[in-house]
C-alpha cells in the first residue's frame, strides 16, 4: 500500500519514487487485462492508486484500460463455463480405454469444444502465447483421454497446420508421444505415416508401418505399408526421375512382395486349430494367434467354427438317416420279408 516508503519506512528520493509508481502501475496494466478470479477488486485496486497520484490523469489511464478489464471479466466467465460446465470434468479420472458410452461422449465433446475455444483466441493474445495456451489445453485433454486415439490426431492435425509455432515435427512428436500410449491403435500409425509422406518423408512413412508390423502384425497395416509402398517404393521415389516407367513397374513389384509377405505372414489357422476349438480344447488356438491376424483371426475362427458346425450337423443328420435305413433293412430281414 504505501509504495512511496522504502522497507524501514522512510521517504525515497523522487527518482526512486517515480520508478517505483512506473513500475506498479505496469503491473496493474497488466494484471487487469488478465482473466482471473477477483479481477474487480483488482481495479478497484488500481483506480485507488492512479487518483491518488492525479485525478485528470487518472480518468483518461482508465478509460484507456476499461475496455481490457471488461473483455477479460467476459473470457473468464466463458472460461469458467466451459471448465466447469460436465461435472464430471471436476472430478478425478483415470485414462481408461473407450467403453463407448453416452457420458463418455458427452465429456469428450465438453472438451473438444473447450479446445475450440481456446484455439479462437478469445483473449487475442500473440502467437507464442496462444500455442502454449491451446496446447496446455490439450495435454489436459489427453491427460484424461490418453487411451482415446481420436484426441491425439485433433491434437496432431492442428500442430501440423503451422499454428503458433507448430509444424509436422511438432505433429510428429505429438503422434510419437500417442503410439507409446497406445503401440496397436493403427488409426495413429496411418496418421504418422500420411503426414511424414506429405511432408516428403517417404523412408521414415515406410519406417513406421514396419515397426507397426513388428509389433502388431494385422491386414490392415499390411494394407497400409502396400499402398504407400505402391506410390513410394521401397526407398522413396523422388520427385523428378528419370524415367517413370520404369519407377512404376518397381513399385508395382515392391507392392507385390508387401502382398506376398502378408500371405506367408497372415496365414489362415489350420484345420487342427478349427477342430480343437470346436471341441472345446483350445490346444491350438494360442499357437495360432501368435502368428495370425489378430484383426482377422476372430472372424477366421467364428467362420470356421459356423462352417464346422454346419458340417457336424450335416454329418449327423445323415448318419442318423443312415442309421434309420440300415434298422428298417434289419427289421425286414427278420420278418421275413426282403
Amino acid at each position: 500500500k504505501n509504495w512511496g516508503a522504502s522497507n524501514d519506512g522512510e521517504e525515497l528520493d523522487s527518482v526512486t519514487k517515480h520508478q517505483r509508481m512506473l513500475t506498479l502501475r505496469s503491473v496493474y496494466q497488466r494484471c487487469v487485462g488478465i482473466p482471473q478470479q477477483g479481477l474487480e477488486e483488482t481495479w478497484r485496486e488500481y483506480e485507488v492508486f492512479e487518483r491518488e497520484l492525479s485525478e485528470p490523469l487518472s480518468q483518461a489511464l482508465l478509460q484507456e484500460q476499461l475496455p481490457r478489464m471488461q473483455h477479460a471479466r467476459q473470457v473468464f466467465l466463458e472460461r469458467r463455463q466451459y471448465a466447469t460446465s460436465p461435472p464430471a470434468q471436476q472430478q478425478p479420472r483415470l485414462a481408461i480405454p473407450p467403453d463407448n458410452t453416452i457420458n463418455e461422449a458427452n465429456l469428450i465433446s465438453k472438451w473438444k469444444t473447450r479446445v475450440a475455444y481456446e484455439r479462437a483466441n478469445p483473449e487475442r493474445l500473440q502467437p507464442t502465447a496462444l500455442g502454449a495456451r491451446v496446447r496446455y489445453v490439450y495435454k489436459e485433454a489427453v491427460g484424461l483421454f490418453a487411451r482415446h486415439p481420436e484426441v491425439w490426431v485433433e491434437w496432431s492435425s492442428w500442430e501440423s497446420g503451422g499454428f503458433c509455432g507448430g509444424g509436422v515435427d511438432a505433429a510428429d512428436e505429438v503422434l510419437k508421444c500417442a503410439i507409446e500410449k497406445l503401440p496397436h491403435c493403427a488409426l495413429l500409425v496411418a496418421c504418422q505415416s500420411e503426414l511424414l509422406e506429405s511432408s516428403g518423408k517417404q523412408r521414415e512413412a515406410i519406417n513406421v508401418l514396419e515397426n507397426f508390423l513388428q509389433r502388431f502384425p494385422c491386414s490392415l497395416g499390411y494394407i497400409l505399408l502396400q499402398r504407400v509402398v505402391r506410390r513410394c517404393g521401397t526407398q522413396g521415389n523422388e520427385k523428378n526421375s528419370s524415367d517413370s516407367k520404369l519407377q512404376k513397374e518397381d513399385n508395382i513389384s515392391a507392392a507385390r512382395r508387401v502382398f506376398a509377405r502378408a500371405r506367408r505372414t497372415l496365414r489362415p489357422p489350420p484345420a487342427d486349430a478349427i477342430v480343437s476349438a470346436v471341441d472345446g480344447t483350445g490346444g491350438s488356438s494360442a499357437k495360432v494367434g501368435d502368428k495370425s491376424d489378430p484383426s482377422a483371426g476372430v472372424i477366421g475362427v467364428a467362420g470356421g467354427l459356423g462352417v464346422v458346425s454346419q458340417s457336424h450337423q450335416t454329418s449327423v443328420s445323415s448318419a442318423s438317416g443312415a442309421v434309420t435305413e440300415i434298422g428298417t433293412d434289419r427289421s425286414l430281414v427278420s420278418s421275413g420279408v426282403g
